[in-house]
């Protein structure tokens, strides 16, 4: 009835609603629940169910009760929704494997049947599975089964006591699955986020939830350990690098929601920098009597002035409002855009470029922004000037721009779709052409008049070589854009780094000197630096730091020579590492220990699969385990979310510092290998 899904004891934690599984009583003739592994060791033999009465026969009540067990249960994940069949058997079109009778579904519930069908009599207790069984029974027959092939029918559905409170049966029944047939997906009414009936939904969801967790005895100690871990000040304060600042947003038990802040670079590398704070966001909801939470801010070249972008509850949709630096205050007719799902960016002190909510037809089906404006500063936004335009069926359009003391580029970036784009460089007049690039490429920032792209997929440009997939390249934008057509690519374009079969680019940025790449292989990284040098060729350089787990790069400065990394393992605490610009990176910063990590140690292993691929997996547990250990299994694979060694201070602290152990696989889908994994 379930899929094995992670969650799943919680599932059916959830489904007995606060009872102990708890065997049949001896009036109804079951005997006690056993183990289903148990019961598949000693033959798959199940007790016979025929002669079980159920006690709930025809109560609509009940089955409607059932109904909201099957759901919580995920019973629907195997057998669909309504019962109509999915990855395990329908459930609605009488034909029984093991009986349809009553007692025989019981059995089939609450001792389980091999190849799948697990047992929950001594999870959920008799009464939860004789709901289940009521529900079951309940359910409309399809229209497309033949009655001639019903098997194991006991008795015709709603032959019980007639009478009110009962099951209907027959036409009625028919009538309604067919009503239910051509309704939309009965979940939808969950993607109203902020409607009131959702949210009730999942309040009621969290109350359960957090009930049986709050049950365990030892969960207001683990509670609070992890959040004094959540609100040490000790924690490494990382942030963004813009000229001679470190821009950081901090949030702690003083500051919940948050304070925005800065110091210089030198003062940054001191213990306990003396930060300059730019906002307070705890003060500035307070006063406003607004949920307000940080969702980032960009500064114009000269750090005049910043967006703010400032969302209501945490939603994807955002306020965005401009701030003087100076001042510490909202400017006063600057460039401000009411609640929205919006993009935009300082093309100059005095001019942004965005796409916001401007009416009917503006966003894409996906929800974003499908046009690009130009606004001066003290112009109406209704003056804005539109530049570029999407279609509906993209994801969506923004502007991009660059600063550095070279200049500045400006591009529209159309999002064909999630992982694929085009790219349009913007002119001096607000005009845009088409940059020579595949539909593959995904933009990673720009070193000087150098546009940094990583490939998704094998690129052959005209008159060029053929370049691979995962491969990390340039584009130098031209001084000047032909008349009439589209730049030629050949001539521009240079291949920094080619993975090979091992290794893959997870991470790029781009500062005033360099290009800096994370580059893992078999999983494990390395800070790879590329500098420019004569002739349109570029040196590549590798960064001493410590090998075996993962390195990010934490930020690059486009004004001047400085960036910044992390190296962390499963059992060695995040340190942060400073680059002067002159490639050799000194730690800077690091993560108290959160637990005793001197007993484990993490190995590295490869499972083959069915098709001959080697998939990596990392083992982190004890050093001489005693015998067997409790073992949590992660893997995601989706999305190209790589899975690379972490340190987790709660999972320390409550798991492997408890005997026991983690293994992380990087199965196919989050990109450790490159685009094509």
């Amino acid at each position: 009835m379930l899929r094995s899904l992670p969650g799943l004891s919680l599932c059916l934690a959830l489904a007995a609603c606060g009872q102990h599984g708890a065997a049949p009583s001896e009036q109804s003739g079951a005997p006690p629940a056993i183990a289903y592994e148990a019961h598949l060791a000693a033959g798959v033999r199940v007790p016979a169910g025929a002669t079980l009465r159920n006690p709930h026969e025809g109560d609509a009540a009940v089955a409607k009760n059932g109904a909201s067990l099957f759901t919580a249960m995920n019973c629907d994940g195997c057998h669909g929704t309504d019962g109509s069949g999915w990855v395990g058997p329908s459930l609605a079109d009488r034909r029984w494997r093991y009986g349809g009778a009553d007692g025989e579904i019981f059995s089939s519930i609450y001792y389980g049947r091999p190849k799948g069908m697990p047992a929950f009599g001594g999870t959920v207790g008799t009464e939860a599975v004789w709901s289940l069984v009521t529900y079951i029974r309940s359910l409309p027959l399809p229209d497309d089964v033949p009655t001639e092939s019903w098997v194991g029918e006991a008795r015709a559905p709603g032959t019980g006591a007639s009478g009110e409170g009962k099951v209907n049966s027959g036409q009625e029944q028919r009538q309604a699955h067919r009503e239910h047939s051509a309704s939309p997906d009965p979940y939808l009414w969950l993607e109203d986020v902020h409607g009131a009936k959702p949210l009730e939904w999942v309040k009621a969801q969290n109350a359960r939830s957090a009930g049986i967790l709050k049950a365990d005895p030892s969960y207001h100690k683990d509670y609070e350990a992890i959040l004094k871990v959540m609100d040490a000040t000790d924690r490494i304060p990382y942030g963004d690098l813009e000229h001679q600042y470190v821009f950081n947003f901090w949030q702690d038990a003083e500051h919940p929601k948050g304070i925005w802040r800065r110091t210089t670079i030198a003062d940054y590398a001191h213990s306990a920098p003396s930060w300059d704070i730019l906002l307070d966001l705890d003060q500035l909801a307070k006063d406003e009597h607004e949920n307000w939470v940080w969702k980032g801010a960009e500064c114009t070249p000269a750090l005049k002035r910043c967006l703010l972008h400032l969302s209501r509850g945490g939603g994807d949709a955002v306020v965005v409002r401009e701030l003087d630096l100076a001042a510490r205050a909202f400017v006063k007719d600057g460039f401000q855009l009411a609640e929205a799902k919006s993009a935009v960016t300082y093309l100059d002190e005095d001019t942004v470029l965005f796409g916001t909510d401007f009416g009917p037809g503006s966003m894409t089906a996906s929800g974003y922004p499908r046009i690009v404006k130009l606004w001066k500063r003290g112009a109406p936004q209704s003056q804005a000037r539109t530049i570029y335009e999407g279609r509906q069926s993209d994801v969506g359009a923004q502007g991009v721009v660059f600063h550095d003391p070279s200049g500045t580029r400006a591009l529209v970036e159309r999002d064909v779709g999630f992982f694929t784009a085009e790219y349009y460089l913007i002119a001096s007049d607000g005009t845009t052409r088409q940059l020579p690039l595949p539909l593959g490429a995904d933009l990673k920032g720009a070193q000087g008049r150098n546009l940094v792209f990583t490939l998704r997929e094998d690129w052959t440009p005209p008159k060029s070589q053929r370049m691979s997939k995962g491969s990390l390249l340039t584009y130098r934008v031209p001084d000047r854009l032909p008349a009439g057509g589209r730049p030629e690519a050949a001539d521009a374009l240079a291949v920094l780094y080619t993975p090979d079969a091992h290794s893959a680019i997870d991470e790029v940025a781009a500062g005033r000197d360099a290009v800096y790449a994370s580059i893992y292989h078999d999983v494990t990284g390395a800070i790879h630096v590329f500098r420019p040098a004569a002739g349109g060729k570029w040196s590549d350089s590798t960064l001493s730091l410590p090998a075996g787990g993962s390195t990010h790069i934490v930020a690059a400065n486009s004004w001047g020579p400085e960036a910044q990394f992390r190296f962390e393992s499963y059992t060695t605490p995040t340190t942060l590492y400073a680059d002067a610009g002159d490639g050799k990176p000194l730690p800077l910063k690091s993560l108290p220990a959160r637990f005793d990590a001197s007993s484990l140690r993490t190995e590295q292993f490869f499972a083959t699969s069915k098709d001959g691929t080697r998939v990596p997996y990392f083992v982190t547990l004890g050093r001489a385990p005693a015998g067997p250990v409790p073992t949590v299994l992660y893997g995601y694979g989706g999305f190209e979310i790589s899975m690379t060694p972490s340190y987790s201070p709660n999972f320390g602290m409550l798991w492997l510092s408890r005997g026991g152990a983690f293994v992380v696989a990087n199965i196919r889908g989050g990109g450790e290998y490159g685009p094509g994994w």
